[in-house]
C-alpha cells in the first residue's frame, strides 16, 4: 500500500497522459519487483489579461493596431478563445474577429488587432469588448477598446501672421 499526497493543483503540472511514478521494492536478498502508478493530477483553469489598449485614434480610411497580453493561470496547457463582440458597425473591418492560442502553464502570449476605418470616420466613437476563455468553456475575462475618430484640426490665427514685408528689419539692405 502506497500514498501519494500531491501538492496543491495550483502549482503542480496537469499533463494530459498523467505522471508516471515508478517504485522500485528490493528486499535484502536481491529480489524485488517494480510498480508503475499513473497519477492524473486535475487540470485548473485560470487567465489573466494584461497590457490592455484602452483607446485608439483612428483617422478615415486609416487602420490602427491594439493588443492585450493573456497568461495562463491554470495548471497545465489551455487554450483560449479570443472573440470580438459583433457590435462592430458598418464599414469597419477588424481582424481578427476571433482566434484561438494555445499557451502553457505560467506564460504569456500576445493578441494584436488592427482596426480598418471607413473613409466616411469623420467623427465620434464606439466600443468593441474583446473576450477571452479558456478551453473549460466558463473561465473568462473582457475587456472595452474605445475606437474615436482623429483627425488634425489645424486652426491658423490670422491677427498672428506677419508676412517679410510687414517686418522692417527683413528689408533688404535695411540696418
Amino acid at each position: 500500500k502506497a500514498l501519494l499526497t500531491l501538492p496543491d493543483a495550483a502549482t503542480v503540472w496537469h499533463l494530459e497522459n498523467g505522471h508516471t511514478i515508478k517504485v522500485n521494492l528490493n528486499t535484502e536478498t536481491g529480489s524485488g519487483s517494480e510498480v508503475s502508478i499513473n497519477v492524473q493530477v486535475p487540470q485548473t483553469y485560470g487567465l489573466n489579461i494584461t497590457g490592455v489598449t484602452e483607446e485608439v485614434g483612428i483617422a478615415p480610411s486609416g487602420n490602427r493596431n491594439f493588443e492585450f497580453t493573456l497568461t495562463n493561470d491554470g495548471n497545465g496547457d489551455d487554450t483560449f478563445t479570443i472573440e470580438l463582440a459583433d457590435n462592430i458597425p458598418d464599414g469597419w473591418e477588424i481582424t481578427p474577429t476571433s482566434s484561438t492560442m494555445t499557451i502553457a502553464k505560467d506564460t504569456s502570449r500576445v493578441q494584436m488587432f488592427t482596426a480598418f476605418a471607413p473613409a466616411d470616420f469623420t467623427e465620434g466613437s464606439f466600443t468593441v469588448t474583446v473576450t477571452a476563455t479558456s478551453e473549460d468553456g466558463t473561465t473568462t475575462d473582457s475587456f472595452d477598446v474605445t475606437i474615436s475618430s482623429a483627425r488634425i484640426k489645424l486652426r491658423v490665427d490670422q491677427g498672428a501672421i506677419i508676412t517679410n514685408s510687414n517686418h522692417e528689419s527683413d528689408v533688404p539692405g535695411d540696418m
